[in-house]
Order: C-alpha cells, then sequence, then structure tokens
C-alpha cells in the first residue's frame, strides 16, 4: 500500500511539473527571443519588424504627382507571396510556419499609378514541425472574393521602385470600420458572419496532427509590397504584414485556445516575386505547375 502511495505522489508530482512547464512557467516574450533584422532596403522606413506595429510608417494612400515611366506593367501577372509567422503553441513549444499565397493579378496602369485586382488562387502554410498541420477548406478560399489593390512606380537612383499600399482583408465578421474596429470575440455577436457557408460562425480553417479539429474563427490581414521592378515583366521584393484573429469556438476543445504569434522579423522570410503571364491566363492554369512558372522569372 505504501508503494502504491508513493507511486501515485510521484505521478501527481511529476504531473504538476510538466502543466507548470508547459502552461505557467513564464517565457521570454517571442518579440524579445526573435528580435527584428536590419530592413534590407529603404522600403517600409521606421517599422520596426513586420508587425502590427508603427502603424503611423503605413503606406496608406499614393501621394505626389504622376509621372510617366518609359515601360508599360499592365496585363495579367501572377503574384508568390511568402510569409513567416512564429508561434508559441503548449506542448509543441516554438514554431515556424511558412505561409505561401498565389494569386492572378490583373494590373492597370496609368502614368506610375497601378490598380491591382487580385484573385488568390491557392493557399498553403507548412511548419517545421509534423506536429500539426493547417489547412484551408475549398469554402475557405472561395470566401477570398477578388480584391483591389492600389500601387505606385517610382524612379530610383538604381532604377525603379515598387509599392504597394496597404492592404486589408477581413473574413468572418462585418465592422463598421474593418481595419481598425476590434474583431468579435464572442460567435453570438450580431457583426459575425458566415463567410464560407458552412453553417459556423465566421470561417472555418482545419488543424491535423496531434489534435484534430475545426477552428471557427474572424481574421484580419493586412499587407504592404515593397521592391523593385527588375524588367517589365518581373517584380520582386519583400512583404510588412500582420494578422490578427479572434478564436469563435472549435470542434474540438483544445483548439479554443489562441497561439501566440507574431510575424517573424526576418524580412528575408517575408518576400514576394511578381511575374507577367499570358492575357487572361486563369488561376486554374497559374496553380498547375506554379514552381515551373515562377522558376521562369526567378532571376532578372
Amino acid at each position: 500500500m505504501k508503494k502504491v502511495l508513493i507511486t501515485v505522489v510521484v505521478v501527481l508530482v511529476v504531473l504538476a511539473a510538466a502543466v507548470y512547464l508547459v502552461f505557467f512557467r513564464p517565457q521570454v516574450p517571442l518579440e524579445l527571443r526573435y528580435p527584428p533584422t536590419s530592413r534590407p532596403t529603404d522600403c517600409f522606413a521606421g517599422a520596426e519588424g513586420t508587425g502590427e506595429s508603427a502603424e503611423a510608417t503605413a503606406m496608406t494612400q499614393i501621394e505626389g504627382e504622376p509621372v510617366d515611366l518609359p515601360f508599360d506593367l499592365s496585363g495579367t501577372w501572377a503574384l508568390r507571396e511568402v510569409s513567416s509567422t512564429l508561434s508559441r503553441v503548449p506542448i509543441i513549444g516554438d514554431l515556424e510556419t511558412t505561409t505561401t499565397s498565389i494569386l492572378q493579378v490583373e494590373i492597370r496602369q496609368n502614368q506610375n499609378r497601378l490598380s491591382m485586382v487580385t484573385q488568390t488562387c491557392s493557399l498553403e502554410a507548412v511548419n517545421d514541425s509534423d506536429t500539426s498541420r493547417l489547412l484551408f477548406p475549398p469554402a475557405f478560399m472561395a470566401a477570398m472574393v477578388a480584391s483591389e489593390r492600389q500601387a505606385i512606380v517610382e524612379p530610383t537612383e538604381s532604377g525603379y521602385r515598387f509599392r504597394q499600399v496597404r492592404h486589408s482583408r477581413l473574413l468572418g465578421a462585418n465592422l463598421d470600420d474593418p481595419v481598425n474596429d476590434p474583431l468579435p470575440t464572442d460567435k453570438r455577436d450580431p457583426r459575425v458572419t458566415d463567410n464560407d457557408g458552412d453553417g459556423h460562425p465566421g470561417v472555418t480553417v482545419r488543424i491535423e496532427g496531434l489534435v484534430d479539429g475545426d477552428v471557427y474563427l474572424v481574421q484580419r490581414n493586412w499587407n504592404e509590397l515593397c521592391g523593385d521592378v527588375t524588367s517589365p515583366d518581373r517584380v520582386e521584393g519583400y512583404l510588412w504584414w500582420g494578422s490578427r484573429q479572434s478564436i469563435l469556438d472549435a470542434s474540438n476543445f483544445l483548439l479554443k485556445r489562441s497561439a501566440e504569434s507574431i510575424p517573424n522579423p526576418d524580412w528575408e522570410r517575408n518576400r514576394f516575386l511578381m511575374c507577367r503571364v499570358q492575357p487572361g491566363l486563369s488561376c486554374e492554369e497559374i496553380v498547375s505547375d506554379p514552381a515551373a512558372l515562377f522558376a521562369a522569372c526567378s532571376q532578372p
């Protein structure tokens, strides 16, 4: 009997220690553990890393007098955006998730002003651990309807600089101010919508791995693009981006808790490449072999 009691006590002590280490042990915030790298160019002047800080530095509108350019960027393009997220997940630890978005872009140019109608063709998230996977159901993709972005091309000493002003996307809610209003936290909030039409509040993403389930959330993302026009058929550079989400519910109670996460402050982990393609090339055609498509214009 005494041995049984000792065994029980040891097990309880081990469990208590594990719970403390996972949930209550003080940890260095992600922002301090992963400090920002220096900016590779003069893009995003004043930005501290790639987070939602330094809002005053956001490029929200195009200023200055229009100028003529010696080339025309009008036409159909394929855009690849690669962004990296650092997350702290209970039990698993710190993870890096790389999200690759491929978009079809129709550009209309007026002097050095660009209007860009974008449609997301594919979205893939891969992390550096095989313990979990983030999947985007077809209904989620369908909810990402086409949107318009504004950009400007400016002459520099070494060529031409491309800058897309800040573009925001809100999924899972209707807000009076989609850019600044706090996100709903209650699934019964009347502002919550079912954008993907699956009968659940907000939009649904799928988690598979150590824990499986669907997560129902409201999400707001934004990004700015800044890079170089290396030719009339190619633009490449860096992303400054941020994301906020509110978990409304989940099919598995273990997924109802949000993980701490930040955009990776390493600028080289957040890049874009935009390549001119055949006029009218569809999303389906663009994602049929994206590796070959982007490899063909990977060098200036």
